[in-house]
């Protein structure tokens, strides 16, 4: 998600790597940890599962629904947008 998404609503823990910069910070990220990548609809966190699976990560997912999924049904205090 991009910064300005961040402000708006966010999920506590998470780090955040606009899909832009993925491929930049790819090596910053273990590919023994198991990885679960989040945008705003679903859309966004599909295409980065497939760019860090492309790069050797197994356990990787997404969150499908995104953000507004995740406070439909798991935190409703995190804001939709």
């Amino acid at each position: 998600r991009e910064p300005y998404e961040v402000q708006i609503a966010s999920i506590a823990g998470a780090r955040v790597i606009p899909l832009g910069t993925l491929g930049a910070e790819i090596g910053s990220l273990s590919a023994a940890r198991e990885i679960v990548v989040f945008c705003r609809s679903g859309v966004r966190s599909a295409n980065a599962v497939r760019q860090l699976q492309a790069a050797g990560f197994s356990r990787v997912s997404h969150v499908a629904g995104g953000i507004l999924r995740w406070s439909a049904e798991v935190d409703p205090r995190v804001a939709t947008y």
